[in-house]
């Protein structure tokens, strides 16, 4: 019988790959996955290009790394053609929104001049389809120039789509207090309570990296067509009642923002409106009854203005027979209109003008 020397290597058996065999394994993998990573690079440059085409966004809005994203500054009567509508769009050295013939919105205010800053969502800057000379803002300058006032008056349109009362406040903060307002007329609410994984805080307090991450993303279009498609009120249901979604801004915060905007103003010596906004009643969520509440609980205790918009637009639409909405939250030019008639009669109902 042989006995087996213990110094001979084994003998490869058939089922275990030769050296040769190994090295064939790991070049097909390789250039496996640089076909995925070519072929990845390839379909995402396409959706781009695609999105470029067809999600004309980039001129309007633009990442910003303090605010998530902001309006573009220096736009001159810029046309957006959308499928609903084709508007037109102009902007500020400082993103304010302007339209022709409004005049240079300087930081130094004119001598003599009433200043009013209006901050808001697209309530207030005005949805898609709204043109410049549409908006609430525009309307409310165009009726208190024609009255016979005692001195000049001067609207600017600090509103942005998408802004939550978090994101307004820290562009007032950053931008819009420098330019010292008489009157600060404020109107937050349709994105606030709108659904996320995250709140807004969390998001504009993450580190650097990931700031810089997320100002990369919003170059691209496609991830912000993307945002956009997902949404949209039919997502807003399907989140509804789940846990793991939070307001973009909850009810603690909301309050706290609107709080911070009444000390920051009163350090100005900045008096304060607070609007609440129009909707169409029978799509009022039930969770934003605490939120409306809450800014006419902060107007009585704290001496602010505050006109209540729903009661105005129901009772206009049912007297006039006319429908003043867009869709279910944003006012249509009529209703800016009527908006602005409003606010101008209650700022000389009371006063404010005349200080």
């Amino acid at each position: 019988m042989s006995q087996d020397d213990p110094l001979k290597a084994p003998e490869q058996s058939e089922a275990e790959p030769s050296g040769s065999g190994i090295a064939a394994r790991r070049a097909f993998n390789k250039r496996l996955l640089f076909a995925t990573v070519i072929t990845t690079a390839i379909l995402l440059c396409l959706l781009e290009g695609a999105a470029r085409l067809c999600y004309r966004d980039q001129e309007v809005f633009v990442p910003d790394p303090y605010l998530l994203f902001s309006p573009q500054k220096n736009l001159v009567n810029f046309k957006i053609k959308t499928p609903r509508a084709t508007y037109w769009l102009s902007t500020t050295s400082d993103g304010f929104r302007t339209w022709i013939g409004a005049g240079p919105v300087t930081v130094a205010k004119p001598p003599g001049t009433y200043r009013i800053l209006c901050l808001g969502d697209s309530v207030t800057f005005g949805n898609i389809g709204i043109s410049d000379n549409e908006t609430y803002p525009y309307y409310l300058q165009r009726i208190l120039s024609a009255k016979n006032l005692t001195k000049p008056v001067q609207v600017i349109n600090g509103g942005c789509m998408g802004y939550s009362s978090l994101q307004g406040l820290e562009f007032y903060r950053r931008t819009a207090m420098k330019y010292r307002p008489d009157l600060l007329i404020i109107a937050f609410l349709n994105n606030d309570i709108h659904p996320q994984m995250v709140t807004d805080r969390e998001r504009l307090s993450s580190s650097e990296a990931a700031k810089i991450l997320k100002t990369s993303l919003q170059k691209s279009a496609f991830y912000r067509m993307l945002r956009a498609r997902l949404s949209g009120e039919e997502i807003f249901e399907s989140m509804r009642g789940k846990s793991n979604f939070t307001s973009r801004v909850p009810y603690e915060e909301y309050r706290e923002n609107m709080e911070e905007f009444l000390s920051l103003a009163s350090s100005e010596g900045t008096e304060v409106i607070f609007l609440n906004l129009p909707i169409n009643t029978s799509s009022m969520r039930p969770d934003e009854t605490h939120y409306r509440a809450a800014v006419y609980d902060l107007a009585f205790c704290n001496n602010a203005g505050y006109i209540d918009l729903v009661d105005l637009f129901t009772n206009y639409q049912n007297y006039h027979h006319k429908y003043l909405f867009s869709d279910l939250i944003h006012p249509n030019p009529e209703g800016n209109e009527v908006m602005a008639s409003h606010i101008a009669g209650y700022l000389q109902e009371k006063g404010y003008l005349t200080k």
